[in-house]
């Protein structure tokens, strides 16, 4: 009963943020659309709530690694190899609403990339999830004389 309780309160919460960023979008389109003064704010908004959204998918798997014992560990790979160039294209993008120049390569870069406005949305999403899910616990055991270390990451918690 209490797995059922723990799904509802997800899919509750799931709920309430697709609503919110929804709202905020809706409501940053409305200010662009009177002023047309927000215009990177609106960008930021949505890139925001969409990257929220990658760090609440990513958060079942963190709760399942606080409910684990042992130490906690970042995996720096995952973290050089995806996360960080995602979120350099993140903010060069937002960097491009503001205004700032770049050079001609980075420029059809980012042209590109905000020209098909779902990647951007993509890398957002991706990001969030990337960042949240780099935290791992591992557990030691000690074997005679050996200290093994095993990744948590087969035992499943709902």
């Amino acid at each position: 009963m209490r797995k059922y309780g723990e799904q509802i309160g997800f899919l509750v919460v799931f709920i309430v943020l697709v609503n919110s960023i929804d709202w905020a979008n809706q409501y940053m389109q409305d200010l662009i659309s009177r002023t047309f003064g927000y215009m990177a704010l609106g960008a930021s908004v949505e890139i925001l709530g969409l990257f929220i959204f990658g760090l609440f998918l990513g958060s079942l798997g963190f709760i399942c690694e606080l409910k684990k014992d042992g130490y906690w560990k970042m995996n720096k790979e995952r973290l050089l190899v995806l996360g960080l160039p995602l979120l350099i294209v993140m903010v060069m993008g937002q960097s491009t609403y503001l205004g700032i120049m770049w050079p001609q390569m980075i420029q059809k870069l980012m042209f590109y990339i905000l020209a098909s406005s779902s990647i951007f949305k993509f890398i957002a999403i991706f990001s969030g999830y990337i960042i949240i899910s780099l935290f791992t616990k591992e557990s030691e055991s000690i074997i005679g004389n050996q200290v093994n270390t095993e990744n948590n990451q087969n035992n499943q918690c709902m």
